[in-house]
């Protein structure tokens, strides 16, 4: 329940930041997968690999809830609403 949302919230993130920083709608679609993937791959590995562990699942839940917020710093101050709306083709 807590480390769906968490993941939902990294993908989104990383490709909103890529989305803010290309001017072609297909590209960022292109490159948020390329980044999205990665990004899915290092949670679910050690995900899988830590089994039914709680206190290994918590902790990579707050590490994750740290990326994300990290994230949604970087989003805020990347996404620029008037030069999209200005520049869009």
């Amino acid at each position: 329940f807590f480390l769906v949302p968490v993941v939902g919230m990294l993908g989104t993130f990383a490709s909103l930041i890529v989305s803010s920083k290309t001017k072609d709608i297909r590209a960022a679609q292109q490159l948020s997968s390329l980044v999205v993937l990665p990004v899915l791959i290092t949670v679910y590995v050690p995900l899988f690999a830590a089994g039914e562990d709680l206190i290994i699942n918590l902790l990579l839940g707050a590490g994750l809830l740290v990326a994300a917020l990290v994230l949604f710093t970087i989003c805020v101050k990347a996404f620029n609403r008037e030069n999209i709306l200005v520049n869009w083709e």
